[in-house]
């Protein structure tokens, strides 16, 4: 895996489970198919290692993420929102 840097643009995805994997194989095609000029980074969260080969097999660069968990989450009603605070590390890398 590599690690993210600064560059003077990039598309930025996360998967925090492998069923965005496929959809993430297909970003990382559409953007290589148009000739993008700015690289697909893919911060990964709790995915196992063969899917993270897969992507880096296919040219993405992989950042693994720490989980982000609210003090809160306990009392979350809809558990699909718990891995909503994962996505605000995007901060931390960009």
């Amino acid at each position: 895996m590599t690690s993210a840097r600064k560059k003077p643009g990039a598309w930025v995805a996360m998967i925090t489970n492998v069923d965005y994997l496929v959809a993430c194989l297909v970003m990382a095609y559409s953007l290589r198919s148009v000739k993008s000029k700015y690289p697909l980074i893919v911060l990964v969260c709790d995915i196992p290692r063969e899917a993270k080969e897969i992507l880096e097999v296919s040219g993405v660069e992989v950042v693994d993420a720490d989980k982000l968990v609210s003090a809160d989450s306990d009392h979350v009603q809809d558990k699909r929102f718990l891995e909503s605070w994962t996505k605000l590390r995007f901060a931390n890398y960009f």
